[in-house]
């Protein structure tokens, strides 16, 4: 996902992923490692406020979602995402 804050992340080696709400730090960390063969220095979660949404009838929420911010060792990017052409 890239937005003004994520691009500014990018800088300071820092990536953002929407991720699983059930997922750990633990697991969210195995899986980037595994994909990506990187080392984490650090992980930052949070889940953004939910949305309301209206239809004719009804009303309700959309679905949580948790975010990760993953930190790389330095020296250490993620060559396929950065920036993505961007």
């Amino acid at each position: 996902m890239f937005t003004e804050k994520t691009l500014r992340l990018m800088e300071q080696n820092q990536y953002t992923f929407t991720v699983c709400s059930q997922l750990s730090k633990r697991q969210i960390r195995q899986i980037i490692e595994k994909l990506y063969g990187v080392a984490i220095v650090g992980i930052n979660t949070y889940r953004p406020a939910r949305r309301q949404r209206r239809g004719a009838k009804f009303s309700g929420y959309r679905p949580t979602h948790k975010r990760a911010i993953v930190r790389l060792a330095a020296g250490q990017t993620l060559t396929n995402i950065d920036k993505a052409g961007l």
